[in-house]
């Protein structure tokens, strides 16, 4: 029943092995929010509830909040179709790239891989075929009312009724205040190797890289020693 049991449990593909989207990869000097939970139990716990953790996050049935069922968003003449296939999402939608006047835009299907934002908004992002390079869906889900919307009501762009090609944004923008440990790695403008610590905004964003700081403090004498002295009279 043992081997049955692993038999059946799903592939883990390993980071490294992701070609079309940004990875976990620690950056130097950095540890990570797990290492940091060891010792810091409850500020993890309140962190991990935050709204900072979910910032930015691989697309997943857990952490997707707009509405796959099967739905159907019409925008400036464009129809974006929307669908959940077991665990992952996707867009049908009309060729973005496509600038042929003369003929019809040929629709594609794209897998959505991450997602920015979880408070009021989230926001969709699928792999350009550029290395590392992510492109993002042109329409947003808003949390309250449950609805999607233009991507261009929501985010600042110039005040015209197109599209924006906002492809590689995210690895040269969003990267830097929606992840932690960012390593933006913009070699080209069609080659992008970009790897980040940990996605979304965790305990290193803010109190720096934590590395020296484990390793400091991994001898429990020196950890109850700091304890002793800093105990209340």
């Amino acid at each position: 029943v043992g081997l049955f049991a692993i038999n059946q449990r799903p592939e883990v593909i390993p980071e490294t092995s992701i070609k079309d989207r940004p990875i976990l990869q620690n950056a130097e000097g950095y540890a990570s929010s797990q290492t940091c939970r060891s010792c810091h139990p409850t500020e993890y716990h309140s962190w991990h509830g935050s709204y900072h953790r979910t910032m930015t996050q691989l697309a997943t049935p857990q952490s997707v909040l707009g509405d796959f069922n099967n739905a159907s968003v019409t925008y400036l003449g464009k129809t974006f179709n929307l669908s959940q296939k077991g665990g992952e999402f996707w867009v049908e939608m009309e060729d973005p790239k496509h600038d042929n006047q003369f003929l019809d835009a040929p629709r594609i299907t794209r897998q959505l891989v991450m997602t920015t934002g979880s408070h009021h908004s989230q926001l969709y992002w699928y792999p350009s075929g550029q290395t590392r390079k992510l492109t993002p869906l042109p329409i947003v889900w808003i949390k309250e009312i449950e609805r999607w919307i233009p991507k261009a009501s929501m985010v600042l762009v110039p005040p015209v009724r197109q599209f924006h090609d906002e492809t590689g944004r995210w690895n040269r923008q969003c990267i830097r205040c929606h992840t932690t440990g960012e390593q933006p790695q913009l070699y080209t403008d069609r080659k992008m190797d970009s790897r980040v610590t940990e996605f979304g905004i965790a305990c290193e964003a803010c109190h720096g890289p934590a590395e020296e700081h484990v390793q400091f403090h991994r001898n429990p004498t020196t950890r109850y020693a700091l304890h002793l002295n800093n105990a209340p009279d």
